[in-house]
């Protein structure tokens, strides 16, 4: 349920930006049987995905775990990005002028 008392029933969501990109990552490779480790992973490329592709945000998540025994809040972890393309690497200042 949301702030706003709408109702979804399903197995996972997607708000915002992660829509865009989350959502079909998650769709991939979820399935019912996965372990909590193997679901947080999943998470974890969705957020490396979403920050590559808007890098205006920090390079840090933070996940908890919310189950019947209670609440798990975990550490910090940064994701990783790949910035040394060889597009990067090997741009030259005059193609952008020419």
């Amino acid at each position: 349920m949301d702030l706003y008392g709408s109702q979804i029933a399903k197995d996972y969501v997607c708000v915002g930006f992660s829509k865009y990109f989350g959502l079909a990552l998650i769709a991939n490779d979820w399935n019912p049987t996965k372990s909590a480790e193997e679901c947080r992973q999943i998470l974890h490329k969705c957020f490396t995905v979403l920050y590559e592709r808007d890098c205006h945000a920090i390079d840090e998540v933070q996940m908890g775990l919310v189950t019947a025994t209670g609440i798990e809040i975990m550490k910090p972890e940064r994701v990783d990005s790949t910035w040394n393309l060889r597009e990067f690497r090997e741009r030259r200042n005059e193609k952008l002028w020419q």
